[in-house]
């Protein structure tokens, strides 16, 4: 019986250190820290524009301003004649906008100064403009497209879609991509205006297409989801998705579908055969934003969730100010977002096998959809419960202020070494009653320190179960807190 409880003892210690460091090992692949946050006024475009080195942010208060990405200071601000509700485009030494009405101009800024280089009459546009080496394309929601010189604004051509256009418009292998709200989206010619060919997606398009490999895929209100050769717009594949999208696609490694009411489908590419659905449960308000590994998608409550691509199961999720006014924004290891009305709010992805940090957008040159923010106080409410630094487990749906890696680290760590004291003098116990058992003349002596040697056994593997399942936690939760503290910004 000794030798018995001392062997499940040993085991139960060696299963939980080796299943608590398996644990950490798989499920803490990275942390996402705060690194900044900039007031800009109370309302911000719908398209953050961000590269390497800087991030351009457009309010509807008419400013523009450029903010450096490393710690999010403000290079530049400059005022317009009215508001830039469609956001800005980051291209080079310049930046591209459209200022709504009554100005309705598309300008051209320095991106060294802010300077205005030139600009254009020109209706409001819903997103920000495009633009090559050479040119920029913008269309205004009444349809209107129009090609201008990056050098001096000059018109180079104009077309006249025929229906309003509430997308950004996609260059990709010298088409330009109008997406439109009368079940059209229509591909003209980069250099010339020509139409080259004319698709009816089955509704309207809310929504810029995703292209991969010279195939492309676009989404209707009614969630007709089609794939398309890119260069003669001939259908390779068509299905029906439940619900209603205003938002763009995201993916293609999945394709990714978010509806309005806040299901999230995924489904393979090639074949559009469905891989999963997530019911997210909230109002979605802008179109998810993912690489190979991670999904983020903001919702109308408040909430942003970074899933797993493979399976939809969470990573983390965390409530942040509403509304947001922008898709999340990923560039290089900055995730960043436009939430709480004026806010950018930048965190940094540290750790993983893969930064989410890595992923493209999924509408080649055109502005992609990026959300993300934290702890700042909401209308009506205390602050939002958003941490300066958060831990991605998989499997873990926590951010590390609701557990884990704040203090709860040390009640663990006591309850691991409680646990051992307690199950090391129990077993003193049973020993000494063993002992005394042996060495008993008395039947009756004998039975009642037999019974006590027999009780405290299996105090001892219980105090031993307690204690190892302290001692995982703790494991956890250090090496989860060191994953962030010990890789600083």
């Amino acid at each position: 019986m000794r030798r018995r409880g001392r062997g499940l003892a040993l085991a139960l210690v060696l299963a939980a250190g080796w299943g608590a460091a398996g644990a950490t090992e798989g499920e803490t692949r990275g942390a996402l820290r705060l690194a900044w946050r900039a007031e800009l006024g109370r309302s911000l475009g719908r398209w953050l524009a961000a590269d390497d080195s800087s991030v351009a942010v457009a309010t509807r208060e008419r400013h523009c301003a450029l903010l450096r990405l490393e710690d999010g200071s403000v290079a530049w601000r400059t005022r317009r004649g009215a508001a830039i509700s469609g956001g800005l485009a980051l291209a080079g030494r310049d930046v591209f906008g459209v200022s709504d009405a009554p100005e309705g101009e598309l300008f051209c800024l320095g991106r060294a100064d802010g300077r205005e280089r030139w600009r254009v009459p020109f209706g409001e546009a819903w997103a920000p403009p495009v633009a090559t080496d050479t040119t920029v394309c913008a269309a205004a929601v009444t349809g209107e497209v129009r090609c201008v010189s990056r050098k001096d604004g000059r018109t180079l051509w104009r077309y006249t879609a025929p229906a309003f256009v509430r997308a950004a418009l996609l260059l990709a292998q010298g088409l330009v991509l109008v997406p439109t709200q009368g079940d059209s989206l229509i591909a003209l010619d980069a250099g010339s205006g020509a139409v080259r060919w004319g698709l009816a997606p089955e509704g309207a398009l809310y929504g810029t297409p995703v292209v991969a490999g010279g195939r492309a895929w676009c989404l209707s209100y009614g969630g007709t989801l089609t794939a398309f050769d890119l260069g003669s717009g001939a259908v390779r594949g068509q299905t029906k998705l439940e619900g209603h999208f205003r938002n763009g696609l995201g993916g293609p490694h999945p394709l990714l579908a978010l509806a309005t009411d806040g299901r999230l489908h995924a489904l393979e590419a090639h074949s559009l055969r469905p891989l999963w659905v997530r019911d997210l449960g909230a109002i979605a308000e802008a179109a998810p934003t993912s690489d190979r590994e991670l999904i983020w998608v903001a919702l109308g409550d408040g909430s942003v969730h970074a899933l797993r691509s493979r399976d939809g199961r969470d990573v983390s999720a965390l409530d942040l100010p509403a509304p947001f006014a922008a898709p999340v924004r990923v560039s290089g290891r900055s995730v960043l977002i436009s939430a709480g009305g004026g806010r950018v709010i930048a965190y940094r992805w540290f750790g993983g096998q893969r930064s989410a940090a890595r992923s493209a957008p999924a509408v080649g040159t055109s502005p992609a959809p990026l959300i993300f923010s934290g702890g700042f106080d909401r209308p009506g409410r205390g602050p939002a419960a958003a941490p300066a630094e958060v831990s991605l487990g998989l499997g873990t749906a926590r951010s590390q202020n609701q557990g884990g890696q704040g203090w709860t680290r040390w009640v663990w760590t006591a309850g691991w070494l409680f646990g051992s004291a307690a199950a090391l003098w129990l077993q003193q116990e049973a020993d000494d009653a063993y002992d005394a058992y042996r060495v008993q003349g008395r039947p009756k002596e004998r039975e009642r320190y037999w019974d006590r040697a027999a009780r405290h056994d299996r105090e001892v593997v219980a105090a031993w179960i307690a204690s190892e399942a302290c001692f995982a936690l703790a494991v956890r939760a250090w090496l989860a807190h060191a994953s962030g503290e010990g890789r600083g910004l």
